[in-house]
């Protein structure tokens, strides 16, 4: 009976320490610029991807969240030197950073912004 209650003791102290790990809360800081992305809050989006990736986080679709939140802002260089460090990880990256980029310099040229 002892070990049992040790047991599930030791399950509650793993799960509860799960949230408090850095990957939890690299990942609570993805999660929240997920939901600020979903309601157009971009600043608030790209502040919560880049407090991800100074905690650490390793992931170059991550790091490709935050390129692809400056070139929603058309922040053109900042997403270039993301892209080009997420895509340089993650091959798999490169036809989105060239979407993101192209629809840029199309928005500009639309607009004589060039």
């Amino acid at each position: 009976m002892k070990s049992r209650q040790a047991a599930s003791t030791f399950l509650v102290l793993l799960l509860m320490s799960g949230g408090c790990s850095p990957r939890g809360t690299e990942l609570n800081a993805v999660r929240r610029g997920d939901e600020a992305f979903a309601q157009d809050n971009f600043e608030e989006a790209l502040a919560e991807y880049r407090l991800a990736v100074r905690q650490g986080a390793d992931d170059p679709t991550i790091t490709a969240r935050v390129a692809h939140t400056y070139a929603v802002m058309g922040r053109v260089d900042d997403s270039g030197a993301y892209y080009r460090d997420a895509a340089a990880r993650e091959p798999d990256l490169i036809d989105q950073a060239v979407a993101d980029l192209i629809r840029l310099a199309q928005n500009a040229h639309s607009s004589d912004d060039l």
